[in-house]
């Protein structure tokens, strides 16, 4: 069975992005994006340090600071930024999904949206 590709979050959040739900709010469909870009980085950055990275796998919900440690502790250039990118979409993330209020909803789904592709692009 061929393994799933994460990348498939961001395709389906700039999808989302790009529609008009007459079910849904725009201040829903902003949050799922936000939490789809983020996941897309993250899961695809996890199973990357994984294979190129030597970081074993881990289930718990640690594993979310433990990913973006092995970026910030190894010593590609091109590879260190990601655990800034990943730290700010962990944060973005964490607003959309718990918080009543996220000031500043739509340049955060841009912003999610720029930086999961960003961190996509570095470990293609």
């Amino acid at each position: 069975m061929p393994n799933f590709s994460w990348k498939e979050y961001l395709i389906l959040a700039r999808f989302l992005e790009d529609q008009r739900m007459p079910a849904c709010s725009p201040e829903a469909v902003n949050r799922t994006v936000v939490n789809r870009s983020y996941y897309a980085a993250f899961c695809s950055c996890r199973d990357f340090a994984g294979r190129h990275l030597g970081l074993p796998r881990d289930e718990t919900q640690n594993v979310h600071r433990k990913v973006r440690d092995a970026f910030q502790n190894q010593g590609n250039p091109k590879l260190r930024p990601i655990a800034m990118y990943l730290g700010q979409l962990s944060r973005w993330r964490k607003q959309c999904d718990y918080e009543n209020y996220v000031e500043k909803l739509e340049r955060i789904t841009s912003e999610s949206l720029r930086c999961s592709e960003e961190i996509l692009s570095r470990i293609e």
